[in-house]
């Protein structure tokens, strides 16, 4: 899939932080670690409270990152 790409990784010890952030309920913990479902929106909120700097983004295919900002921009509160 092209886009913005929320990934975790092994850094994760199951905090919950980034769960409690998700406002699409797109993370869950499975044995102790976030894992990130098809319902993310790729708005990066889990990324910047991650306390444990598992979790990253990225952009893959920079011609569709219009496409994906669309996607999210009426669902994020940017002021």
């Amino acid at each position: 899939m092209l886009g913005v790409r929320i990934t975790v990784g092994d850094a994760c010890i199951g905090c919950d932080t980034c769960q409690n952030i998700c406002f699409v309920k797109a993370i869950t913990l499975i044995d102790k670690k976030a894992v990130i479902s098809d319902s993310c929106l790729g708005c990066g909120r889990c990324v910047s409270v991650c306390p444990q700097k598992a979790i990253k983004i990225s952009v893959e295919g920079i011609a569709n990152l219009d496409e994906s900002v669309d996607r999210i921009k009426s669902l994020v509160d940017v002021t």
